[in-house]
Formats: C-alpha cells, sequence, structure tokens
C-alpha cells in the first residue's frame, strides 16, 4: 500500500489538475495503483482497522469497486483529490501502523 501510495504522488508531483488529465499515462498509472491500494486495503486486519481508524479504509476499498466495477462513473477530479490530500495524509499512518505491527 506504501510502496503504491507513494508511486502516485511521485507520479503526480508538480502536476495540476490540468496537466494530470492531459496526461493519459499518468491517469492510467495512478487508477492502477488505486486499485491495489484498494485490493491490499480488503486483507488489512479488522483489529488493525479498528485500531488505526483514522485511515480510511472503506474509502480505499470503496474507490478500487468504483475503479474495477463502475469504471465508466469514474470522476478524475476526486481521483485527483485523493492523489492530492487523502494519500499524502496516509502514508506516515500507514509507516507507523507498518512500524508498531509485529513481524
Amino acid at each position: 500500500m506504501i510502496e503504491s501510495a507513494e508511486r502516485v504522488i511521485r507520479y503526480t508531483g508538480g502536476m495540476t489538475l490540468e496537466s494530470f488529465l492531459l496526461s493519459d499515462i499518468t491517469v492510467d498509472t495512478v487508477l492502477r495503483n488505486l486499485e491495489i491500494i484498494g485490493e491490499a486495503a480488503r486483507y488489512v486486519p479488522a483489529e488493525i482497522q479498528e485500531r488505526y481508524s483514522d485511515v480510511p479504509w472503506s474509502g480505499m476499498r470503496g474507490m478500487r469497486k468504483i475503479l474495477i466495477h463502475a469504471y465508466d462513473a469514474v470522476e478524475l477530479e476526486v481521483v485527483w483529490e485523493t492523489t492530492q490530500v487523502q494519500l499524502p495524509a496516509a502514508v506516515p499512518e500507514l509507516r507507523q501502523i507498518l512500524e508498531e505491527s509485529p513481524a
């Protein structure tokens, strides 16, 4: 999850919404990594999700569901907002979970 989130942040770094919308390659790679994040969120144990309830687990899973099953309804402006606000906020939380979890 962290790796995919960091890729999305790196891929969109320095972009504007307008340049994002014009870059099919970036849009495609961002969508794919968001799918990976959502799929991985499905496998996070319930006790971890409860302990770290600030992480938007259901939002991650929900976005994946839309990207996979309702791709014709994907709103790229929402995807952009996710890449610029939610993901950068989630990475430190995900790192903390990784550090605090037993190996």
